[in-house]
């Protein structure tokens, strides 16, 4: 018997496909009129604990800025992702009606997915206590977009957080047992991980399927000019760490060569496939310093994977599995025509889906579906990461092969929706800094938190009286036997004194008194004025000797006058604080800054030299403060 059933297709298609084609608002997934970002900027006043919002007129030069970016870059496809969850949600009747991709412009405060304000118009307030929207400072419009982690990437980034809040409404909450902030390489809780995780790989997305050549090209050669800058500053921040003698340049200034660090890591480590590494430190005696270089992932230990537990729990794990998901072959695995219904204003209409959604949204609708449907069930296994893998094999059960093959090629590991519970520890008075960029403890908590089936060897060395062979014992009892069921375990490890054990039994996880604690304001230039603090010391305490020095070998053999000695003493002061705070310039704006400040100090002892040329005993002090301080700066340089 002949089957007809593929001529029926393509007679209907051709019958009806092609008429339906032609009504561009049926098959449209961006409503008509709403093709733009509405800009919003606050007005500082708050109504019922939310912003109110005015609108930026659309004859604004700000407006037209806008849109031209967003025209002319990735955000464009963004906005139509965040259309396309809109429109699944309204045909769900989950939403009244789909409200346009607001954009909240502020003036010093900016960088985040939103939900709910009140928008002042002439007749009033109009509720928007739902609607989600997202908030940039101003600043980002001016800037280079051809940069890496500028608009076109932060806008995506952000537009993530957006989408996943919009389909994961009835998710089960997850309370975040974690005080660390969340970064790349730094192991959170499940939810923190994989919230900001989906949203990271957006910016990788925004980079690999940039269209625009120039933005595209201009990203690429930032990655290659931070790439340098950030080894010459790791291998620096390192010695900072190590030397005492060393000023510290790179350990003050990492609040500001670190974040682009960690958006290199974002993008390089994402496809090379190093989240899965554990982070390796140093052997210092501090041990929040050894957890501040573990944490910022600067190194690797190449020989040893992250645990399962660890996996999930790390923010640049799960971009890394986006990333890879996103731009596999399963992009263009398309579905039948009914799946995509949902997505389109007519849900009668009848298309070829590749005709209407490219690749990459035919692979973001999957996950649409998923986050959806599978996300919010209350047989959660507590990881939002499982969830979302499970869900997925049971919807696509085609790709279910695939997606392991990925997850193993990510993480090195075999993949298992079995989990270990989760067996929380709470140190009390211990001071932790929560942001890694942060060596100097500017921000801290009393308090520090981690999964004892996460925990790392300087993780257990934070509870006081727990000695190194101990934590070791621990770490290497879990590698053997498991991952622990109950902290009960611990006192079946040999090596473990009475009294560690008894320590680590009363650290286990107290909700209240974490939540009766005072969260820090997270303020940027708390670290940078820690740092000059820091710096101001310095400064004092190296000019006492520079100038001890100096009066050992010179002035003490000229017989100056106390009268004469002062003002001596005072120039020689404005001089070191020249070099040193040139030495921090320098660190912030080249990639490799001992060398204009060697050009820098040889000026110096240029002028020196013909200022004091007729008295050899002033030329020859002058020379040698210039050298002493010169040597002392190129050294913390190196």
């Amino acid at each position: 018997m002949i089957d007809l059933s593929k001529y029926i297709t393509v007679i209907l298609f051709f019958l009806f496909g092609r008429t339906s084609a032609q009504d561009v608002d049926n098959l449209s997934f961006v409503p008509y009129g709403l093709e733009r970002v509405a800009l919003i900027q606050p007005t500082g006043k708050i109504i019922n604990d939310l912003p109110e919002m005015v609108i930026i007129p659309d004859t604004t030069q700000l407006q037209r800025e806008v849109d031209n970016i967003v025209t002319n870059s990735f955000m464009k496809d963004a906005i139509e992702l965040y259309f396309l969850a809109a429109t699944f949600l309204k045909n769900q009747n989950e939403l009244n009606s789909i409200e346009p991709a607001y954009l909240a412009l502020s003036e010093n405060e900016g960088g985040f997915a939103k939900l709910g304000f009140y928008l002042l118009s002439e007749s009033g307030h109009i509720d928007k206590k739902n609607v989600p929207y997202i908030d940039l400072t101003k600043g980002r419009i001016s800037g280079n977009y051809d940069r890496l982690m500028s608009i076109t990437q932060l806008y995506p980034h952000e537009m993530g957080h957006l989408i996943y809040g919009m389909l994961s409404n009835n998710q089960k909450k997850y309370n975040s047992r974690s005080v660390d902030m969340h970064y790349f390489s730094v192991r959170t809780d499940y939810s923190t991980a994989f919230n900001e995780g989906f949203a990271e790989h957006f910016e990788n997305v925004s980079r690999i399927f940039e269209k625009n050549e120039t933005i595209k090209k201009g990203i690429l050669e930032d990655i290659k000019r931070i790439r340098v800058k950030s080894q010459y500053a790791i291998n620096g921040f390192e010695k900072d760490f190590i030397y005492p003698i060393r000023i510290g340049y790179f350990k003050m200034s990492m609040p500001i060569w670190y974040q682009k660090y960690e958006n290199l890591k974002r993008y390089e480590h994402a496809i090379n496939g190093n989240a899965k590494f554990l982070n390796s430190t140093l052997d210092l005696e501090n041990i929040e310093d050894r957890i501040t270089i573990r944490n910022s992932g600067i190194r690797q230990k190449k020989s040893e994977l992250r645990n399962y537990v660890q996996m999930i729990s790390t923010e640049g794990v799960i971009n890394s599995f986006f990333t890879q998901l996103t731009k596999s072959e399963l992009a263009n695995h398309f579905m039948d025509p009914a799946f995509y219904k949902y997505f389109l204003h007519d849900t009668t209409a009848f298309f070829d889906p590749k005709e209407v959604f490219t690749p990459v949204q035919n692979q973001f609708i999957k996950y649409f579906i998923v986050i959806h449907e599978y996300m919010h069930s209350e047989n959660s296994s507590g990881s939002e990461f499982i969830d979302f893998l499970e869900g997925y094999m049971e919807a696509f059960p085609l790709e279910e092969v695939y997606i392991k093959k990925i997850f193993k090629e990510i993480t090195g590991l075999d993949y298992t929706n079995v989990l270990p519970p989760p067996l929380w520890i709470l140190v009390k008075n211990y001071s932790h800094r929560i942001l890694v960029p942060d060596p100097y403890g500017a921000i801290t908590l009393p308090v520090y938190t981690f999964d004892l089936n996460a925990a790392e060897f300087e993780d257990l060395l934070t509870i006081k009286g727990i000695q190194e062979a101990e934590a070791q014992s621990i770490i290497d009892y879990r590698k053997a036997n498991g991952f622990f069921k109950d902290l009960n375990q611990i006192k079946k490890i040999e090596g473990i004194s009475n009294e560690s054990t008894e320590l680590i039994l009363n650290s286990g996880f107290d909700k209240e008194y974490l939540e009766n604690l005072t969260m820090p304001e997270l303020n940027f230039m708390a670290l940078l004025i820690k740092s000059l603090k820091r710096l101001s010391f310095i400064i004092v305490g190296f000019f006492v000797v520079i100038i001890g020095l100096i009066y050992l070998f010179f002035l003490r053999n000229e017989s100056l006058p106390i009268k004469k000695m002062i003002p001596i003493s005072l120039m020689y002061l404005l001089q070191w604080i020249v070099f040193v705070l040139s030495g921090l310039i320098f660190v912030t704006l080249f990639i490799t800054p001992w060398q204009p400040f060697a050009l820098m100090s040889i000026f110096f002892l240029l002028i020196n030299y013909l200022n004091h040329r007729k008295i050899k005993i002033r030329r020859t002090r002058s020379i040698f403060a210039t050298c002493l301080m010169s040597l002392l700066v190129l050294i913390s340089l190196l």
